[in-house]
C-alpha cells in the first residue's frame, strides 16, 4: 500500500488535520487517483490524546482506469 503524509505537502494545520485528511481522501477517491479504497486517518494532540479513523470509499466514480495523480499534487 502507498503511504501519503498530508503534512509534508500542506504543512501543519493543527486541529483541522483530521477533517482536512478526510476531505483530501474523498477528493482523491472521487477523482480516481487514490491508491486504494481504504484510508487510515490518524491525529494526535499536544496533551497526548490520539485518534484513528478508517474510511472506505466506494469504487471510483471515474470510468476506466484510475487517472494519474496531477504533477505537484499533495498526498495523504
Amino acid at each position: 500500500p502507498e503511504l501519503w503524509h498530508l503534512s509534508e505537502f500542506l504543512g501543519s494545520h493543527g486541529a483541522a488535520s483530521g477533517p482536512v485528511a478526510w476531505v483530501v481522501s474523498e477528493h482523491a477517491s472521487h477523482q480516481g487517483w487514490a491508491p486504494g479504497r481504504r484510508v487510515l486517518v490518524t491525529a494526535s494532540g499536544l496533551g497526548g490524546r490520539r485518534a484513528a479513523l478508517v474510511l472506505e470509499h466506494p469504487a471510483s466514480s471515474k470510468a476506466g482506469a484510475p487517472a494519474e495523480r496531477p504533477a505537484g499534487s499533495f498526498a495523504l
